[in-house]
């Protein structure tokens, strides 16, 4: 179990940010073995003005499906705090007893370059309140579930992640992230930001096509 839905949900990933970005910039996936934990599971690549893909990574995703959300959490920051070119972090957590409890977290940097909670969605297909020790690890690292235009899925108004195309599952990812600034992204003509379609994601963990 917890391989495959690695597999996919990394597939996902890849392959919906290429559609958005290619030629812009890639993403390049491990192939690791489940439960080999000394990289993440997607790594993002810029593409750099001479046309050669940058030879570290700016930006990573963790997916669990086993361990713990507060180890999720740990791992996206700590990855931040070991690589200085990395400047966002995406942790996506599915509980293996719950297949429909999905949450999917964002980290940026802050103003003195440290790992930042920017963002979060709880974007499983079926409306899922928020388990205590959920809530508690979030607002533990920072992500306040329910803070107005930080959170998308985690109040009882909000829609359901169910289809394609729903603003409110759209993951932005700040373009200047990839190119390093805001001057040297628009130089590459790149679009304010890159948006993954997290239903995507939610269908490839469930075994769906995407």
């Amino acid at each position: 179990m917890a391989g495959l839905c690695h597999q996919r949900m990394a597939a996902a990933i890849g392959q919906g940010f290429r559609e958005v970005a290619f030629p812009l910039a890639t993403s390049i996936e491990n192939s690791r073995e489940p439960n080999t934990r000394k990289q993440p599971d997607v790594l993002f690549y810029a593409l750099a003005p001479n046309g050669q893909y940058a030879p570290t990574p700016c930006g990573i995703v963790e997916i669990s499906d086993s361990q713990s959300l507060s180890s999720l959490l740990r791992r996206c920051n700590l990855f931040m705090q070991r690589s200085p070119t990395v400047n966002f972090a995406i942790g996506l957590k599915v509980w293996d007893h719950g297949p429909d409890r999905m949450i999917c977290v964002v980290y940026g940097r802050d103003g003195n370059g440290q790992p930042a909670p920017l963002y979060g969605y709880s974007f499983g297909p079926h409306a899922e309140y928020l388990q205590r020790v959920t809530d508690d690890a979030l607002q533990a690292a920072g992500f306040l579930p329910g803070t107005p235009g930080r959170w998308s899925g985690v109040e009882s108004f909000d829609a359901v992640c169910s289809h394609p195309g729903m603003p409110r599952y759209a993951l932005p990812l700040d373009s200047s992230w990839f190119f390093g600034n805001p001057a040297a992204a628009a130089a590459a003509m790149a679009p304010p930001a890159f948006v993954l379609d997290l239903y995507s994601v939610q269908r490839a963990a469930h075994g769906f096509a995407f």
